[in-house]
Order: structure tokens, then sequence, then C-alpha cells
């Protein structure tokens, strides 16, 4: 049974590849702070404070557009309702998506697959580029297997 769970979704964007034109991949259009370590940078710090359950710390991860938008409150209750799929374990980059161009920036998606306490699955953080500057807009947490656990 595949168990999806949508924790952390900050903004609902299309999950569907937009293909770049010419042979330019998705790494050779973002500014050149942007790169697999800084990637690895941001989740790290995404799931160091999720596992410390430290909210305001999180939120602080969310750029400007993201915190005017949601209020921390409503960032809470989305990592109460992550309890199911447990702390962040272990994660490793898979790839990164072109969203879209929308409101004067870019949007990607990073994609990592995950090992939470619970099961397998994925995490994908959302960043606005914008001016050849970027900011974290979201976070989306999926579980696809659950281990057995007595629940």
């Amino acid at each position: 049974m595949l168990l999806c769970l949508l924790v952390l979704n900050v903004f609902n964007l299309a999950n569907q590849d937009k293909p770049l034109q010419g042979t330019e991949s998705v790494l050779d259009t973002l500014p050149t702070s942007l790169n697999v370590d800084t990637f690895d940078e941001i989740v790290a710090n995404i799931q160091e404070t999720y596992n410390a359950n430290d909210v305001e710390a999180l939120y602080n991860i969310l750029g400007d557009y993201a915190q005017t938008l949601v209020r921390i409150e409503e960032l809470q209750e989305m990592v109460d309702g992550a309890s199911l799929l447990g702390k962040i374990d272990k994660t490793s980059y898979s790839h990164i998506n072109f969203l879209e161009h929308n409101k004067g920036a870019d949007w990607y998606s990073l994609n990592y697959v995950t090992k939470y306490e619970n099961g397998n699955g994925t995490l994908q953080v959302t960043l606005r580029v914008a001016d050849n500057q970027w900011q974290v807009i979201g976070f989306h947490m999926n579980i696809e297997q659950l281990q057995n656990k007595n629940w």
C-alpha cells in the first residue's frame, strides 16, 4: 500500500518537470551560489531543525516571500501533523527540477531520497530564484513505505 503524506507543503506548486530549451541543464541556469553542496547544506539545516522540533528555526529557513504568506502558527500545525514520519534519519540528493517562471522568478524543486524514522520516502524543497538571489519557499515530505510499527 502506498501511503503519501503531504506535510510542510507551504505552497502547492506543480510537480511536473518543465523541459529547458536546447542542451542547457537545470544546474546551468542557477546562480553560481546554488550548487549541489549548497542544496545539501539547505537540506541538512532543514533536517537538523525539523528533528529538533524547532519550528521557529524551521520558519526562519523560509525566505521573506514565504514568510509573507505563511504564519509560524500554520507551520507549527504542519510540523505537528508530521509526527507519523518520525525524524529524518538520512537524505541523499537525487535531482533538481525547473518548475516554472512565475511572478518574475524561476521556481525549482530540490529532490532528495529520504529515510525517515518510520519509513522511506522523499523530501522536496522548493526554491525561488530572482535577480540571482535565491530563497527557500517550502518543504514537501512524502513517506512511501511505512515500517511495520504497532500503532
